[in-house]
């Protein structure tokens, strides 16, 4: 089952969504910021393009916000449905950064973005369903 809302009130399981992303989370499985290095110079570079355009923007990639922003979009153009990025310790104004240019991003390809506001700390899969 394909998703492209995510509705208040309702529960979802990861195994409802295609493919799900964690991005920044403290487990082994999620995706870390440092994967931006992983991906090559030239697709960094048309992505982060890719982004300016979409979001009116003009990117830093130098530091964690711009990378997490690349990064979410490398995994979105590899057919990721959705991505979840744990904000923790990042100041609010990067908080509403990301939720405002995610958002447009997500919009724009059909996707679900969701970043979380806090600390979270413990996270895990429990039976499909993401449990923090």
């Amino acid at each position: 089952m394909s998703m492209s809302i995510i509705e208040k009130g309702k529960v979802y399981s990861a195994n409802d969504i295609d493919k799900v992303i964690l991005i920044n989370f403290p487990i082994d499985s999620a995706v870390k910021v440092y994967y931006f290095d992983q991906i090559k110079s030239s697709v960094r570079n048309e992505l982060k393009e890719e982004i300016d355009k979409m979001c009116n923007i003009h990117l830093r990639t130098i530091d964690w916000l711009g990378k997490i922003m690349v990064v979410s979009m490398y995994f979105f153009t590899q057919g990721t449905d959705m991505i979840i990025v744990n904000t923790a310790g990042l100041a609010n104004h990067s908080i509403l950064f990301l939720q405002e240019n995610l958002s447009i991003i997500a919009e724009k390809l059909n996707k679900v973005a969701i970043v979380t506001r806090g600390n979270i700390t413990k996270v895990h899969m429990e039976g499909g369903i993401i449990v923090g």
